[in-house]
């Protein structure tokens, strides 16, 4: 199982922004190009790597295993590879 460096780098910025719509704007991207890489990322581990959290479903939180992710390693990963 493999995951671009992109889809990656989405997953990071809607986890760290607790988004998908301010994820895409950090990322030039649209939602929902953003929640196709996300829902592609579950597909492939066979979990769901975020859910909503509020009434409106504006905010993201990180399930499964997407919850085990160091943010800070992930984040100096993504830079380097930038």
């Amino acid at each position: 199982m493999t995951f671009s460096l992109r889809s990656l780098e989405v997953f990071y910025w809607a986890a760290h922004l607790h988004s998908f719509s301010r994820a895409a704007e950090k990322l030039n991207a649209t939602q929902p190009g953003v929640s196709q890489r996300i829902s592609a990322m579950e597909n492939l581990l066979g979990e769901p790597l975020a859910g909503k959290i509020d009434v409106s479903g504006k905010n993201i939180a990180i399930l499964g295993s997407g919850g085990n992710v160091d943010a800070d390693k992930f984040a100096k990963f993504i830079d380097t590879q930038a």
